[in-house]
C-alpha cells in the first residue's frame, strides 16, 4: 500500500514534491484537487428559495434540478464550508436586491469540511440536520469537533437556564442590561476555559486532522492572542502533511508576528517613511515626545471600519494631553483609502505605500488588520495590540499620570 501511496503521489503531482494525501480506514484521502458536491433536498419541504454555499472564500448558489444540486469547486486543501438557505419570502420582499446582499436564515444551516472528491449531501427536513453520505476521515474528525462546541453550548444553557429566563423576561431595560453583564461575563469565563480544556484539547489530540489546523486558523485570526508559547507547541505538533497545506502557511506567517509582537515590547520601535494620501513624506520619528498609537488598518477591513468610531473618541479625549496616532494603510487604491478616512472622520495623520506588500507591515511583521503597536514619549513599545477599552486604561493611566506631574 506505501508504494502505491507514493505512485499515486508521483502521477498527481508530476515531477514537483508535495503531500497531496493520506491513507485512512484503507482509502487514500486527497488534501488538494476538485471536490464535487451533490446536495439531495428531497426531503426539505420547502426548495422554492435560493441554496447557498460557502467554499474556500467562494458563494455558490446552484439551481435545484429533480431534487439536486451540484458545485464544483477546486480545492487547494480541505475547507470550511457552510451551506445555508435564502427563502422566497425573503427574495420576493427584496426584489432588485442581489442574492449575495441577502442574509440567509441564520437559525438554519449546515457547518461540514469540503473535501476533494465526491461528496453527498441529504437534507433531512431541515439544512441544521443533514448528513454526509459516506464521510471521510476528515469530515468525521470535523463533526466531532463541530460536536464538541455544540456540547458547550447545551451544558451552559442548562446551567444557566435560570439566569437566561431572567434576562428573557425582564422588563425593565436597566435590570436587563445588568444581568446580560453578568451572564456574558460567565459565559466569556466558561468558554475560555471549556475552549482551552476540549477544543484545543482536540486540535492537540489530533495532529492528523484537517479540523485541527481550520481551527487553528480560526484561533489565530485574533489579534490580541498573548499566549505565543501554546500556539507554537500546538503547531509543532501538527503532522507533516497538515504543515504543507496552504492553511498551515497562514498560520505560520501569523505565529511569526506574534512571537515579534511579543519580543518587542521594550524595544525601540523601527523608525520608516511613507507618504500621506497628499504624497508628503511622513516618518514615526516625527511623533517622538508623544504616546503614539502605531495603527495598521485598511479600508476593506471590516473590524478596522467598525472600531473606528470608538477610536475616534479616544483620540478627541487624549489629544489634549499628547496623545497621536499614526496610520498605516494596507490599501492599494488611493481612492478607497481617502474616501475611507473621510467616511470615518479620522483626523489623524495616515501613510501608506499603496503596495500589496506594505514595507512597514512587513518591518512590524504584520500578518493582518487591524493591528497596533502604543509607543511612548521616547519611541519604545509599551504595548501591542490592544483591544480599545484596555487602550483607554493605558492611555488614561499614562497621560494622566504625565499630567499630574
Amino acid at each position: 500500500m506505501r508504494i502505491k501511496l507514493i505512485i499515486l503521489g508521483f502521477l498527481l503531482a508530476g515531477s514537483s514534491f508535495c503531500v497531496l494525501g493520506q491513507e485512512k480506514n484503507g482509502r487514500v484521502e486527497l488534501m488538494h484537487g476538485e471536490m464535487e458536491l451533490t446536495l439531495d433536498v428531497s426531503n426539505m419541504k420547502d426548495t422554492a428559495g435560493r441554496f447557498r454555499f460557502m467554499i474556500a472564500g467562494k458563494v455558490f448558489y446552484p439551481p435545484v434540478v429533480d431534487g439536486k444540486a451540484v458545485v464544483r469547486q477546486e480545492l487547494h486543501e480541505p475547507r470550511r464550508c457552510i451551506l445555508s438557505f435564502i427563502t422566497r419570502e425573503k427574495i420576493d420582499n427584496n426584489r432588485g436586491v442581489e442574492p449575495q446582499d441577502l442574509v440567509p436564515e441564520m437559525s438554519d444551516q449546515f457547518f461540514f469540511l469540503g473535501v476533494p472528491g465526491n461528496n453527498k449531501i441529504v437534507v433531512k427536513g431541515t439544512l441544521s440536520a443533514s448528513e454526509i453520505i459516506s464521510p471521510s476521515f476528515q469530515q468525521v474528525k470535523y463533526r466531532a469537533l463541530l460536536d464538541l462546541k455544540d456540547k458547550y453550548d447545551t451544558e451552559f444553557e442548562k446551567e444557566n437556564s435560570v439566569l437566561i429566563k431572567g434576562v428573557e423576561s425582564q422588563r425593565d431595560t436597566r435590570i436587563r442590561d445588568s444581568l446580560r453583564t453578568v451572564l456574558f461575563s460567565i459565559h466569556k469565563n466558561a468558554y475560555n476555559k471549556y475552549y482551552n480544556d476540549k477544543i484545543l484539547g482536540f486540535v492537540r489530540a489530533n495532529p492528523d486532522a484537517a479540523a485541527s489546523l481550520v481551527e487553528l486558523e480560526e484561533y489565530t485570526r485574533d489579534r490580541h492572542l498573548e499566549n505565543s508559547t501554546l500556539l507554537d507547541s500546538l503547531y509543532d505538533n501538527l503532522t507533516y502533511q497538515m504543515k504543507s497545506l496552504p492553511m498551515a502557511e497562514l498560520i505560520r506567517r501569523r505565529l511569526r508576528s506574534l512571537n515579534f509582537n511579543n519580543r518587542s515590547v521594550g524595544t525601540t520601535a523601527p523608525d520608516f517613511t511613507q507618504k500621506s494620501p497628499e504624497g508628503k513624506p511622513i516618518s514615526l520619528k516625527d511623533f517622538k515626545g508623544h504616546v503614539t498609537l502605531l495603527e495598521f488598518w485598511a479600508s476593506w477591513c471590516g473590524p478596522c471600519r467598525s472600531a473606528n468610531p470608538a477610536l475616534v473618541r479616544l483620540y478627541k479625549k487624549y489629544y489634549p494631553k499628547g496623545f497621536r496616532i499614526l496610520a498605516v494603510s494596507l490599501d492599494t487604491n488611493l481612492t478607497d483609502w481617502r474616501k475611507a478616512i473621510e467616511t470615518d472622520d479620522l483626523e489623524w495623520e495616515h501613510v501608506s505605500d499603496l503596495s500589496s506588500r506594505n514595507t512597514t507591515a512587513k518591518l512590524y511583521a504584520v500578518a493582518g488588520v487591524p493591528s497596533n503597536f502604543l509607543i511612548d514619549e521616547n519611541g519604545k513599545i509599551i504595548a501591542v495590540n490592544l483591544e480599545l477599552g484596555k487602550l483607554d486604561e493605558k492611555l488614561e493611566s499614562l497621560l494622566n499620570a504625565s499630567s499630574v506631574q
